[in-house]
């Protein structure tokens, strides 16, 4: 999909497209809604890495999410909602799950896209929820040495139900893909 919006073939600007969705995605971090019941936030960084991976594709969008990680490893403040810790804490802690995950998210997501999934609104819905079927693989197991993850699955679901609901009904029947 970026190749239609952002037309050409150099090594300029794969980077750059790689780097604005490592940037994208830092700033979608700072959208945080702290969950009383657990450990991780709900952040606007998942929406950012569904999005790399539907843009990108499947290298680049894993790639974006790589180079969001190596940037917050080094302990930059950029990246993250405020309740993670900055640097490698944040990789060792309760969200490190969830951060790692974000590479194979925004893989599995651009594989499914590259594979025409983005062409039409349920295709798309489903490959996004597969991308965090993955993420919380990641993200659950690792949070688990840290809280009780039943309480965690089961809150999230209750949080996730009016968005699906809601995207139904005003979501159009197709999405029209120029490729």
């Amino acid at each position: 999909m970026i190749d239609v919006l952002v037309p050409g073939d150099s090594l300029v600007r794969e980077v750059a497209l790689v780097a604005a969705f490592a940037v994208i995605t830092a700033l979608f971090a700072r959208i945080t809604l702290p969950v009383p019941w657990s450990l991780v936030p709900i952040t606007g960084q998942t929406f950012a890495v569904l999005l790399a991976g539907a843009l990108l594709g499947s290298k680049r969008g894993a790639l974006s999410q790589m180079a969001y990680l190596g940037i917050g490893a080094t302990g930059v403040p950029l990246w993250f909602s405020a309740t993670t810790k900055l640097g490698v804490a944040g990789i060792i802690g309760p969200s490190g799950g969830f951060l790692v995950g974000f590479i194979p998210m925004a893989f599995v997501v651009g594989f499914l896209a590259e594979r025409g999934w983005d062409r039409r609104f349920w295709t798309a819905v489903a490959a996004m929820l597969i991308g965090e079927v993955v993420l919380y693989i990641f993200g659950v197991s690792w949070m688990s040495r840290f809280s009780n993850v039943i309480a965690y699955l089961y809150n999230n679901a209750l949080k996730g139900w009016p968005w699906l609901a809601s995207m139904r009904s005003s979501a159009p029947r197709r999405i029209q893909a120029s490729r």
